[in-house]
């Protein structure tokens, strides 16, 4: 059962298709975060779509496969899990060249700052030990990469990759950051009949939100902790989008609060 809070969702199923160019599926239009919007890109073979940023910075994961940005004179190849940063007032052309549908996932966030375009490599994040971390103990043993770290000059976000192992929690022990940021779960990588349990809430006997989540989904989460737990053989993988509420000042990586019954914990870093 998926609770409604107050008119607003917390999570977003995923669609049996998308449609082509850009579907935007949860924003402060139609949920409690303020600052934050998510949309899925697609572009089928051999198409191209101009995105414009206009007051938004935005942040662009390919999440099925590889293809080409093209800002003014400069040309990125973009391959499954980079990141691409678009500052505000800016524009660019992504472009399918190969012969599969490609899929972006797509953050938004207000912005006041002018910066530059960047391609954060994944591979690159994958050999750099401050932005790619084996986290947890054994049952919540997990892979966190940030694909767009504070180190790259933005205005709101900070963004990341999470991949379980079978069976196991993540985001655990249990955290909460509502007060300087709020944030989205997209799962990715999770074919049938792989599912996760997302849980939502301040206090553990009066649950914000309880449901099974799969492929594409997407969960809101603008305060509360949000642990989640992947099924016995299967893992639980996703996309976090982190949006500061103090621009710049909120910008950062891994300021939270634990839940008391289970801080002492911590994250324990594996690698």
């Amino acid at each position: 059962m998926a609770f409604i809070m107050g008119k607003h969702r917390w999570i977003f199923r995923a669609l049996k298709e998308y449609p082509e160019g850009y579907f935007e599926v949860c924003s402060p239009r139609n949920t409690d975060l303020e600052y934050l919007s998510f949309g899925y890109l697609r572009l089928k073979p051999k198409s191209s779509f101009k995105l414009e940023s206009l007051n938004e910075e935005v942040f662009l994961t390919p999440i099925t496969d590889s293809g080409v940005v093209v800002v003014g004179e400069y040309r990125w190849n973009i391959c499954k899990y980079d990141g691409f940063y678009l500052p505000r007032n800016s524009s660019c052309l992504l472009i399918n060249s190969g012969g599969n549908v490609l899929d972006f996932a797509v953050a938004k966030a207000e912005s006041i700052i002018d910066a530059e375009p960047t391609l954060i490599s994944f591979s690159q994040v994958r050999e750099d030990p401050l932005l790619h971390q084996v986290v947890g103990d054994e049952s919540c043993m997990r892979e966190v990469f940030i694909t767009l770290p504070p180190r790259v000059k933005a205005c709101r976000l900070v963004c990341g990759l999470t991949f379980s192992k079978p069976g196991n929690w993540t985001s655990f022990p249990p955290h909460e950051h509502g007060d300087i940021q709020e944030e989205i779960y997209v799962f990715i990588d999770m074919p049938k009949p792989a599912f996760g349990i997302q849980l939502i809430y301040t206090s553990l006997e009066d649950l914000e939100f309880i449901d099974i989540v799969r492929e594409r989904d997407v969960v809101v989460i603008p305060k509360g902790y949000h642990p989640n737990v992947a099924v016995p053989g299967y893992s639980i993988n996703f996309l976090w989008i982190l949006c500061g509420r103090k621009p710049l000042v909120d910008r950062v990586w891994g300021k939270v609060n634990f839940q008391p019954e289970f801080g002492e914990l911590k994250w324990k870093i594996a690698k």
